[in-house]
Order: C-alpha cells, then sequence, then structure tokens
C-alpha cells in the first residue's frame, strides 16, 4: 500500500487520474485512453501506467464513467431477507451469470417492507443501474415500477407476475414441475399420493405447483383425496413437521408425499422419522427447488427449477430490451426437471 495515499485521518485517499499522471509524468488524454482502451497510446507508456495504476491502487468510478456514456454495467438485484435456501441459490446463479457477461450485480436485502424496497429501489436507480432483478415478491405499487421504467431501468421479475406494461418474468414452469413429480409417483405404482404445499393465496408460484398437481392428477386418471393435501402458510421446516403430524391425525397415510419446497420435505422427513416410519420403505417422497434434498438422511428426489437458467434468461430479456425500445410485457418459462435420488420405491 502506498503511505502517501492515506489521508491524516487514517481513511485511504481516492486515487484519481491526476495521481496517475503525477506518478508518470504522462498526460491526462494518454491515460484515459490506456484506462478505456480507446485510441493509440505506445507500449512503453501503456506499461508505465498500468503499473501506477497497481502501484497506487486506481479504482475506476463506474458512476461517473456511466454518466459520460450512458452506460455502467450495473444491475440491481432485490432479495428477500428469509431462511429459505432456494432466494441464496437463486442469487448465486443471477451473479455467476451476469459476472460472466460482464456485468456488476448489486445485491439489496428487502424486509417486508414497502417503505424499505421503495427506498432500496431509489437508491439503486440513483447507482444508475441498468436493470432490477426481483428474486422476492414486490411489495411496492405499481407507480414506483412504472418510475423505474421511466427512468430507462429495465425491470425482470423471477416467478412474480405485476401487470405493469413493460415488465419482464422469468419463472420455473410450476405446473410441469408438479406433472414431473406425480407422472414420477404413477410410474412407480403409486396411487395414494398427498400433497403438501404453501396455500395457493399466497403467490402465483404457489398456485401453479397446486393447480399442476390436481391438473396432473387427473391427466393420470388419479383422484385427489381430500384428506391427503395439507395446505401451509408459509415455507419452513416446522411448518413440514406440523403438516405432517396433521396427515397422521387423519387417519390413514398415502403411499408417496409431493412437497413444494426442500424446507417443507425436510420437516416431513423429521415428523416421519420420529414416528418410525422410513422413507423409501414406508413412505415415498419428492420436494421441490432441489436446495436441501441432497443434504438430508437420506437424501431425497427434488424438481430443479433450473436457476442458472433463469438467470441467464433475465441476461438475454435485459440485453434485447436495451437494443429494441417499446418492448411490451415477455414472459419465459423454463422447464424443471427431477433429480431422482431413490426416495420414490416400486410398490
Amino acid at each position: 500500500m502506498n503511505i502517501s495515499s492515506i489521508t491524516k485521518t487514517g481513511f485511504m485517499k481516492r486515487i484519481t487520474l491526476e495521481d496517475i499522471a503525477k506518478d508518470t509524468n504522462l498526460s491526462l488524454a494518454t491515460i484515459t485512453r490506456v484506462i478505456h482502451e480507446n485510441g493509440y497510446v505506445s507500449i512503453k507508456n501503456k506499461d508505465t501506467i498500468r503499473a501506477s495504476i497497481k502501484k497506487l491502487g486506481y479504482v475506476p468510478n463506474k458512476v461517473a464513467r456511466g454518466l459520460r456514456n450512458q452506460r455502467t454495467d450495473l444491475i440491481g438485484h432485490v432479495m428477500g431477507l428469509n431462511d429459505n435456501p432456494l432466494t441464496s441459490r437463486m442469487a448465486d446463479a443471477i451473479h455467476s451469470v451476469f459476472d460472466g457477461a460482464g456485468y456488476h450485480v448489486i445485491s439489496a436485502l428487502v424486509r417486508d417492507s414497502n417503505k424499505d424496497e421503495k427506498s432500496i429501489l431509489e437508491n439503486l436507480a440513483g447507482f444508475m443501474v441498468e436493470a432490477v432483478i426481483f428474486n422476492a415478491i414486490p411489495t411496492c405499487g405499481d407507480d414506483v415500477f412504472r418510475w423505474l421504467i421511466s427512468q430507462g431501468i429495465s425491470i425482470v421479475l423471477i416467478e412474480r407476475i405485476r401487470n405493469v406494461e413493460g415488465i419482464d418474468v422469468v419463472s420455473p414452469d410450476n405446473e410441469n414441475g408438479s406433472e414431473i413429480a406425480v407422472r414420477h409417483f404413477i410410474d412407480k405404482g403409486h396411487a395414494d399420493i398427498a400433497y403438501i404445499g404453501v396455500e395457493p393465496e399466497w403467490g402465483i408460484a404457489e398456485k401453479q405447483r397446486y393447480d399442476g398437481f390436481y391438473k396432473a392428477m387427473s391427466k393420470c386418471g388419479r383422484d385427489v383425496q381430500k384428506h391427503f393435501v395439507v395446505l401451509t402458510p408459509y415455507y419452513s421446516i416446522e411448518n413440514g413437521y406440523t403438516a405432517m403430524e396433521a396427515m397422521f391425525n387423519r387417519g390413514a397415510l398415502p403411499t408417496a408425499i409431493f412437497t413444494t419446497s426442500d424446507l417443507l420435505a425436510c420437516g416431513v422427513l423429521q415428523c416421519l422419522y420420529g414416528k418410525g416410519l422410513r422413507v423409501p420403505d414406508d413412505i415415498s417422497i419428492i420436494g421441490y427447488d432441489n436446495t436441501l434434498a441432497d443434504a438430508c438422511v437420506p437424501p431425497f428426489s427434488s424438481i430443479d427449477m433450473r436457476p442458472e437458467q433463469i438467470g441467464q434468461a433475465a441476461l438475454e430479456m435485459i440485453c434485447e430490451r436495451k437494443s429494441q425500445s417499446g418492448m411490451g410485457s415477455r414472459y419465459k418459462y423454463i422447464t424443471p426437471f427431477l433429480v431422482d435420488r431413490g426416495s420414490v420405491r416400486s410398490v
């Protein structure tokens, strides 16, 4: 660290182009050409400037650069503050995809507060982000979305839908995910198939998984037995445990259980093992989102939502919207798939 870069207060001084010019005895124009890779500079001067940048610890001011060329390569990412591992897996996929494309992602955690979210979005707009990806259920009003769009900021919602013109949505095909699980059970000979999931009124994704289960059972010529359907208020291990206990209290047990998240499936497993039942010997199970399934004992089969492909679709939507103005809202659905870990036995 260059001692001259530390101020009297003990804080690091921001290194500027003027500092590099003073260190190298070269002009600001020459230094700018090297930093922006725009224009001719001799190899000797390039090496001198790059050595000075490394020595002094110069960091380009991306916001200032964005003001000049109307592009910051910054992407806002709004994610919910919760215990669901799907949130972090989706966030990791988004960062990986956008970092690989040369963007920088600014992730912001939202507590369940409309005011908190609105403030975060205003701050992201202040950083001149080119787009905002919502990996959470939006709580702000449609007027906030319209304001972001008016600022030239693209919006992509993951799994959630808002009827605002110009907003894009990318989502796993949740109905198809439920059908994949049901058909796997039926292919293994199961008829008494239970459903444990979050109440369909909770959101569009929850309704799609619920509807997908009923439609798949009907397609396969199976009736849904009401006492084998238990709905929970939200995603948690505790709710999965409570739901399974409720099913025990109803009397007859199914041979197979489809849970609409791995969190719920973990709770179901705990309850089953507490009752002396084993998976898959006594009851078969399939989870949803493939986040915790391989960490449990035993590991269980789960529907993978392909978060990497969701992130890639979001990137493509943002790039397309930058090159084509006046586009309406678009919806893209990613086909999930079953990761089979042998938690469904043949009957």
